[in-house]
């Protein structure tokens, strides 16, 4: 089980860390909720989930990532998502159920994300096939990320 764990690691520590994982799956521990980020708002209708998060340009994972010019970790908004999964199924049914995540498919990231620059950012999660989440991180009207994840329960 890979956990994240970024909120003292330096940059050289953070790439130990995950490298030291063997397995392939995420847990759902909100590792970088209210540490990286926090939630503005998140609402769930029609098989979609939209979440406004605000990211927390003080944060330590900046430090490491890069001193002088922060961007967001690739791993850190996937991880967002997961932990943004599961808020959303507390939203919908009013309880929180954890997940993991089992499979990570056609991750783009197309431009990098400095909190900055641009401190407020959405997350656009829908259900696609055969079990996976299709999910759009964007900046008002720009796509910043795209990514198709699937969930097991936890």
């Amino acid at each position: 089980v890979l956990q994240i764990v970024l909120l003292s690691l330096n940059q050289t520590e953070i790439k130990q860390q995950l490298l030291s994982q063997t397995k392939s799956s995420l847990k759902t521990k909100m590792v970088l909720k209210d540490r990286l980020y926090k939630v503005s708002d998140i609402s769930v209708a029609d098989q979609q989930t939209v979440a406004s998060i605000e990211l927390l340009k003080d944060s330590n994972v900046y430090k490491g990532h890069f001193p002088g010019r922060p961007i967001t970790p690739g791993v850190a908004l996937v991880q967002i998502a997961v932990e943004l999964a599961s808020l959303a199924s507390q939203s919908a049914w009013g309880d929180m159920h954890e997940y993991n995540l089992e499979k990570a498919s056609n991750i783009k990231f197309l431009k990098e994300i400095n909190p900055s620059e641009m401190s407020e950012i959405t997350y656009i999660m829908a259900q696609a096939g055969k079990g996976f989440t299709k999910v759009e991180i964007r900046h008002n009207d720009t796509v910043l990320a795209k990514m198709s994840l699937k969930f097991t329960n936890a």
